[in-house]
């Protein structure tokens, strides 16, 4: 699961700093946020977690999507080269179950994504 959210908060960083005319990246970052919002909240089912404890962290994975956009502006220009990548990548994350990506799957599209960065 550790991977899964690395992944993901690189690939939000990355779409909600820069292409945010771009609509079909910003449909898929926009749909892998909703994707890792929905995995945490399902993670948070059946544990014990007193009822205001479950409000502060429900409250604080709604608001995930925005924080990250605010908290990476600044890393705009130095991302162009991944808007294909990026996207291809988190197409193909978000047809995955909260289970599949917990167990951190070998996805080509990411794989190439990650290549990138080295």
């Amino acid at each position: 699961m550790k991977r899964f959210f690395c992944m993901t908060t690189l690939l939000l960083t990355i779409s909600f700093s820069t292409f945010a005319t771009d609509k079909d990246f910003d449909t898929a970052a926009n749909a892998l946020c909703e994707k890792q919002k929905q995995c945490i909240l399902n993670s948070l089912e059946g544990e014990k977690i007193p009822p205001e404890m479950e409000q502060m962290m429900t409250a604080s994975v709604n608001n995930m999507c925005a924080s990250m956009r605010a908290s990476f502006d600044a890393q705009a220009a130095k991302a162009k080269k991944l808007l294909k990548p990026a996207t291809a990548c988190m197409k193909s994350m978000v047809t995955l179950s909260c289970e599949a990506l917990e167990n951190h799957p070998e996805i080509p599209e990411c794989r190439q994504l990650e290549t990138l960065f080295k």
